[in-house]
């Protein structure tokens, strides 16, 4: 019977939330648990000179279509507020604008023939149907091989190393 049952979720970031919506929405007792002070996970930001920062490299995108559903069903619709994005990278005492193929073009942290791979190799992905046979081969590898190595190294491998920590290279 869902009236009797209870569920506990552990974690209260954007799924464990989602999580706990549904169940209560279907009438299932939950008990949400949140190591940390506030709930969001890593969706949440933090304040650097009163500008929002957020805390990990997440983003809604208007291609989130079930995220979007769900700030639907949740009535807060009006609170999205779209924006340009404006990706920065920073290196070696450099920032250098990182958000449109030009600024692609301009990073010179990377050989021009390496800027163009990875250009290429951001088109390919996005309209990639098939990820199957990626499965198996760690994004290290792919990437190295895609753009090439000083690509990856600069542009790819920090990114991987702040997400996953000791097992960036196995991912």
């Amino acid at each position: 019977m869902a009236g009797s049952a209870h569920v506990v979720v552990i974690g209260g970031g954007l799924a464990g939330l989602a999580a706990a919506f549904d169940l209560t929405r279907n009438g299932i007792r939950v008990t949400l648990l949140e190591a940390a002070g506030e709930l969001g996970g890593l969706a949440r930001s933090f304040s650097i000179n009163g500008f929002p920062v957020e805390r990990y490299y997440h983003f809604i995108s208007r291609t989130d279509t079930d995220l979007l559903r769900l700030i639907d069903e949740l009535h807060l619709s009006g609170r999205v507020h779209w924006r340009p994005s404006k990706t920065s990278f920073f290196h070696h005492g450099v920032m250098y604008a990182f958000g449109t193929p030009i600024d692609l073009i301009r990073f010179r942290a990377v050989p021009i023939s390496q800027r163009i791979r990875f250009g290429l190799n951001i088109l390919s992905s996005r309209y990639r149907r098939d990820w199957h046979n990626l499965d198996r081969r760690a994004a290290k590898q792919w990437l190295a091989e895609s753009i090439g190595e000083e690509a990856y190294s600069i542009i790819w491998d920090p990114l991987l190393r702040v997400k996953f920590g000791e097992y960036h290279d196995q991912i």
